[in-house]
């Protein structure tokens, strides 16, 4: 069983002006684009393309690897681009619990066509990133020390506890191809609103997670593209990292570093 989210979360409560002034969905909606709450079931999507990184596979080294190589997908050219989604609509993707907690090669065909509606959808969603993490290692990088993903919280408000939360991953194959998706950038985020583009993952292992740490099962993994709204546009993080390292990009106040308990938040 994967302990990809067992660890403690760290939640950076930046002070900056953003964060002050702006709150809500509304907010979201009005800067994130033509926002839809409607997520259509059997939407068009690519066929998922993962090749070997650093010596791993594409389906890792242990766990399930059917999920691994879903994690490890690099390509991003989905037909039709990638939809525009409010988060809350992506949080109320139908789940299938009875699927959770069991490899893939154990799901029912019904268990596997019911997630199989959504699985794979190209989407682009717009929150407030809550918490980050740098995880452990994990069987999809064979278990390496060093090429590990970066977990984001992203929910709906900037006060939002992390069990009423989306999980998007930021994974290895993708780092190295963005040039700002650095740790510093990954840190520095936290308390800023995003808008993220990746693929819908029904992330079934392990299911008791579901309840403390997140809202559920579905999660964006792998992301694909990743932005941050600061002074009224769209900062493309792909190319260059988030922070007063780069001129031009916001300088978030000085972060206090705690460890939030499930539920905890406003």
């Amino acid at each position: 069983m994967r302990t990809r989210f067992l660890a403690p979360l760290i939640l950076l409560a930046l002070g900056s002006t953003l964060t002050v002034t702006l709150s809500g969905c509304g907010v979201l909606n009005t800067i994130g684009g033509s926002n839809t709450n409607y997520l259509p079931p059997d939407m068009a999507r690519a066929t998922p393309i993962a090749q070997a990184f650093q010596n791993c596979p594409p389906q890792g080294q242990g766990g399930d690897p059917a999920m691994n190589t879903l994690l490890n997908r690099t390509d991003d050219a989905p037909p039709g681009g990638y939809r525009q989604t409010d988060i809350a609509t992506v949080m109320a993707t139908p789940t299938t619990p009875q699927a959770e907690n069991k490899p893939r090669s154990a799901w029912t065909a019904d268990e596997a066509k019911r997630i199989g509606l959504y699985e794979g959808a190209a989407i682009r969603t717009t929150g407030w990133i809550v918490a980050s993490r740098r995880l452990g290692p994990d069987p999809a990088n064979c278990d390496s020390a060093t090429n590990r993903d970066w977990a984001l919280w992203v929910g709906t408000s900037a006060g939002d506890a992390i069990n009423t939360t989306l999980v998007v991953l930021i994974t290895p194959q993708m780092i190295a191809q963005r040039p700002g998706w650095t740790d510093y950038t990954m840190r520095r985020i936290v308390g800023q609103i995003v808008r993220v583009s990746g693929y819908l993952l029904y992330y079934q292992e392990p299911s008791p997670l579901v309840g403390p740490n997140r809202s559920t099962t579905w999660a964006i993994a792998p992301v694909m593209h990743l932005e941050a709204y600061y002074q009224n546009q769209w900062i493309n993080l792909d190319l260059l990292p988030f922070g007063p390292r780069v001129s031009g990009t916001p300088q978030p106040g000085t972060p206090r570093i705690g460890t939030p308990q499930p539920g905890a938040g406003s």
